[in-house]
């Protein structure tokens, strides 16, 4: 049998791609801008963090600590460049050589006109040294004019090309100044206008213009006053930016509002709260918590106690109109008999600075009543009971624990509060059961009566060892029950 014949295999055809003209030149321009600055970096020597560099600017910090004016070192363009370098990333050369007019005048004489390269670094050193060059006018000036001059082309990268057509705004004796207006005018926000104009965001220049544009005004306001830019600042894009002393441009704004209501001793404007919390959040987490950390964690303390407080008042209030709804929707005549005596004692405590931190506690029908009734923005940092229509409110009196509830709870007081959770907001959820089982140092029932006698035994046991609560009974008491407490217990 013959052996079948082969089949002849045809050749592979070349093979042809197709490809879009553009394919590969994307961003061509921002290449093209790192091409030309190696290129001067190949002419000029070698980079800034070489070896070879590092030991000549040490060469050059040594020569200037000792005395010898940094102008000779501006008369070659390596020196030049490493000299921008310290002047840029070392504090002590920048005090030892002030960027002054003298040394602006040399540097104008090598650099005409200066490369990219050299303008960019001193754009660079213009923007974030703003607030401290003490030839900054002068080298605005220079700046400006050398932009000006700077012929465009399809290479240069984004941030030089907005240098260029802003220059008349950023490159002025007062750039920052002329950035807020241009904000002002504009639709955006100052910060989105930075990022549109490549200012650094922790330059001294985007510094001084946020510092103008936002905490200026805010500094100017009367206590409670409005503005709009604290509609701005709210949000996130404003409020995270970083500012001075390690803390954020919300950080600032804040203080800048709690100062005026700390100073003037008032009290915490209902809309100025809703701003802070809106900024900054609860203040009454767990302390270990990231967002605490992030805003509250990094202030003072005195803001997180003047904050719980101002809270408290709120909490007192929501808590107050609690009682007395239970007392009228369970048609408890006791109740609202006892309600004014009890609303004016838990008042009085605040009035008279004891209360510095709170806490609700509230039963599902009862968060579902407040939900419905009151401003959201209001209603932060409550935990769950589990019952079904109870609520208690936790009271710190600077360091002794005081339990209110309604319906038939007792007044609780503990010296050392056993309810895990509570006071430093690591627990949501708390048994109504549970709490009564924990045994209180005091325990006080109201009682409806002519004679303020549970007033009376609060007063007095908070008064003495161990709890040490001076409570002013004229303060806690109405003017008739203050009457009927010092002709009965005044001889006892």
């Amino acid at each position: 049998m013959a052996a079948p014949k082969k089949r002849r295999r045809k050749a592979f055809e070349p093979l042809q791609l197709k490809l879009q003209a553009e394919v590969g030149l994307e961003n061509i321009e921002v290449f093209a801008e790192l091409q030309a600055q190696l290129q001067h970096l190949i002419q000029a020597g070698s980079n800034t963090n070489s070896p070879r560099a590092q030991q000549r600017k040490q060469a050059i910090l040594h020569a200037v600590n000792n005395g010898q004016s940094v102008q000779a070192f501006l008369q070659n363009p390596t020196d030049i460049r490493l000299c921008l370098s310290l002047w840029r990333e070392n504090r002590d050369f920048f005090q030892l050589a002030p960027f002054n007019s003298a040394v602006l005048k040399t540097l104008k004489q090598q650099l005409n006109p200066p490369s990219r390269l050299q303008l960019w670094s001193l754009i660079q050193l213009y923007l974030e040294a703003y607030t401290d060059l003490p030839s900054r006018r002068g080298l605005a000036s220079f700046l400006q004019q050398a932009l000006q001059a700077l012929p465009p082309r399809a290479s240069e990268s984004a941030e030089m090309h907005s240098y260029r057509l802003q220059a008349s705004e950023i490159f002025t004796s007062d750039g920052h100044q002329t950035m807020v207006a241009c904000a002002h005018n504009s639709p955006s926000t100052l910060i989105a206008l930075c990022k549109d104009w490549h200012i650094p965001e922790q330059s001294h220049f985007a510094q001084q213009a946020r510092q103008a544009y936002y905490l200026q005004p805010l500094e100017a306001l009367s206590l409670g006053e409005e503005h709009p830019i604290l509609d701005e600042i709210q949000q996130d894009e404003v409020k995270t930016v970083s500012m001075a002393q390690d803390l954020l441009l919300g950080h600032h704004a804040a203080c800048l509002l709690m100062d005026k209501v700390l100073a003037a001793k008032a009290d915490l404007p209902a809309h100025w709260r809703h701003r802070i919390l809106a900024i900054l959040d609860d203040p009454r987490v767990p302390r270990s918590s990231p967002h605490f950390q992030t805003w509250w964690g990094r202030l003072d303390r005195k803001y997180v106690t003047a904050m719980r407080t101002w809270l408290s008042k709120l909490d007192l209030g929501l808590f107050l109109n609690i009682l007395e709804e239970v007392a009228r929707t369970h048609n408890r005549k006791d109740l609202l008999r006892m309600y004014p005596a009890r609303k004016r004692f838990l008042e009085g405590l605040h009035a008279q600075g004891f209360i510095t931190e709170s806490r609700l506690l509230l039963g599902k029908q009862v968060e579902h009543y407040v939900r419905e009734e009151f401003d959201q923005r209001d209603l932060t940092g409550f935990g769950q009971l589990g019952s079904a229509d109870a609520s208690l409110i936790y009271l710190n009196l600077h360091g002794i624990h005081l339990l209110e509830g309604t319906h038939s709870f007792q007044v609780r007081v503990y010296r050392d509060l056993p309810i895990e959770g509570l006071a430093d907001y690591e627990e949501e959820k708390f048994s109504l059961a549970q709490i009564r089982k924990y045994p209180a140092d005091l325990t006080v029932k109201h009682t409806h009566s002519p004679v303020p006698r549970w007033q009376h035994k609060l007063i007095e046991t908070l008064g003495q060892p161990p709890f040490n609560l001076p409570i002013e009974a004229a303060q806690v008491l109405s003017k008739a029950d203050y009457g009927v407490y010092v002709e009965k217990f005044s001889t006892e």
